[in-house]
């Protein structure tokens, strides 16, 4: 059996392909629309099968996570967490599926600070009292 890029993928690295596609399924079947989970999950695959690698681990999670460059703290901590959230499904099926803990790649989500106004810099929408 061969992947996306003509991998051929041997049989455990089939085996969670078949898992992340079993994932979905149930995550669709309650709604969830799951299309950039769904692309993260199958590059994790790719990753896996790229370096050989046959199970989930923390480490695994974690390099695929940060592997891309330029990739920011947030966009990794993103990418950590679809991870995260199939392995927790996974460790149900598998007992040796490793799930990354929570707050491993922390990341706040970046929101513009917001404006104080004083009582001379509050614009008025209705004419002003002065005095």
């Amino acid at each position: 059996m061969a992947n996306s890029d003509g991998h051929v993928m041997t049989a455990p690295t089939a085996r969670l392909s078949r898992m992340v596609g079993d994932y979905l399924a149930v995550r669709r079947s309650l709604g969830f629309k799951l299309k950039e989970p769904e692309r993260v999950l199958t590059g994790f695959v790719d990753f896996l099968l790229e370096r050989e690698l046959d199970q989930v681990t923390v480490q695994a999670a974690v390099a695929f996570a940060t592997a891309l460059y330029g990739g920011t703290a947030r966009s990794q901590a993103l990418r950590l967490s679809a991870v995260r959230g199939f392995a927790r499904w996974a460790k149900t099926v598998d007992d040796t599926v490793e799930v990354p803990p929570d707050r491993l790649l922390p990341a706040r989500s970046t929101r513009a600070a917001p404006y104080i106004y004083t009582a001379r810099s509050k614009p008025c929408s209705r004419p002003c009292a002065s005095g």
